[in-house]
C-alpha cells in the first residue's frame, strides 16, 4: 500500500490516473492532459 501512495504522490502520475479513471485515453490524449510529449508518456 505504501508503494501505491508513493506513486500517487507524483503530480504528473496523479493527473494520469485521474484522467484514465474518467476516460479511455490514448498516449496522445494523456500527453495533452499532462502537457508533455507522447514520448514522455
Amino acid at each position: 500500500m505504501a508503494e501505491t501512495f508513493k506513486v500517487l504522490s507524483d503530480p504528473t502520475r496523479l493527473k494520469i490516473v485521474i484522467a484514465l479513471a474518467q476516460h479511455e485515453l490514448c498516449t496522445y490524449d494523456i500527453a495533452q492532459v499532462i502537457g508533455s510529449s507522447e514520448s514522455v508518456v
